[in-house]
């Protein structure tokens, strides 16, 4: 073997389990169903359910505080004017979403990301620091990389592929509401057709969320499209909350951790993220040294 890698592994600092869920909400009219998932496509719909015509995706916007005598039932009246096609509003008491979008009278489809801090790069460390980046052409002293060699090298790239894959996968989730009726995860639903439209309302408790990485919560990014809609080349819309929103007794602790973390973060040093509602926990994606063989 001619020297050092590193490899990626998922470490979890003391328990990462999300807290159980708190208190039900009472069940009102007109629940409808809520599927989640953390793929990146949702379930294809085949025949008139299709909805590839649609080439736009809903317009969204955000806010930071429920509306006053917030009920689950499909009507938008207590949000007000709404500022774009899809609402979603984060509090401390989860996420609720309403809206009405075009095309989408057999349902919605919402996807859903908070920024996910970048792994550590994967190399060798440098003798002025830094990180000379694992490739499988030549070994670290700069010579041709043996046909062995190179073959656990590409396997090494491959699980880090696939470990990159599920950590962004941890800051991602999508729902759908719809006609058919229950409600799934914690969660609640309202949904009615109005002629070719959907309109819904959707509110989601704190554990169903993705994990997030900053504190307060400034932003997501989201896409929204009738349900069975092929997902489009259009990007996700960035939406905002505020001045951001803080969860738990110490979101300021976690808020000085998390800027001292992105002011002074060294190469190697893990990436880190939490779940809401978890006042407790960290949740770590570092390197594990290690030789290729």
């Amino acid at each position: 073997m001619n020297g050092p890698r590193f490899v990626l592994m998922l470490a979890v600092c003391c328990s990462c389990r999300p807290p159980e869920p708190g208190g039900r909400v009472a069940p009102e009219k007109a629940v409808t169903t809520i599927t989640a998932s953390a793929a990146d496509d949702p379930v294809e719909a085949s025949g008139a359910e299709t909805r590839n015509e649609v080439a736009a995706a809903a317009t969204s916007a955000g806010r930071d505080t429920f509306p006053t005598g917030l009920t689950i039932d499909g009507q938008l009246g207590e949000w007000g004017a709404l500022e774009a096609d899809t609402v979603f509003a984060l509090s401390e008491r989860g996420l609720a979403i309403a809206g009405r979008v075009r095309g989408a009278n057999h349902g919605v489809t919402i996807a859903f990301d908070f920024p996910a801090m970048d792994l550590p790069r994967l190399g060798s460390p440098l003798r002025g620091g830094g990180i000379a980046e694992l490739n499988c052409e030549t070994t670290w002293d700069y010579q041709p990389m043996a046909p062995d060699e190179r073959e656990a090298c590409l396997a090494t790239l491959g699980v880090a592929t696939s470990f990159a894959q599920s950590w962004t996968s941890e800051f991602h989730r999508e729902w759908e509401v719809g006609t058919d009726a229950s409600a799934l995860g914690g969660g609640q639903a309202g949904f009615v057709a109005a002629g070719q439209d959907g309109v819904f309302e959707l509110l989601l408790p704190l554990e169903a969320l993705p994990m997030a990485s900053e504190s307060p919560i400034r932003g997501a990014a989201v896409f929204v499209r009738p349900k069975g809609q092929a997902k489009s080349e259009l990007p996700a819309q960035a939406v905002t909350f505020g001045n951001g929103v803080s969860f738990g007794k110490r979101a300021a602790l976690r808020k000085l951790a998390l800027e001292s973390w992105n002011a002074n973060i060294l190469e190697g040093a893990p990436a880190a993220g939490y779940r809401l509602g978890d006042d407790e926990h960290w949740v770590l994606a570092q390197r594990a040294a290690g030789w290729l063989s």
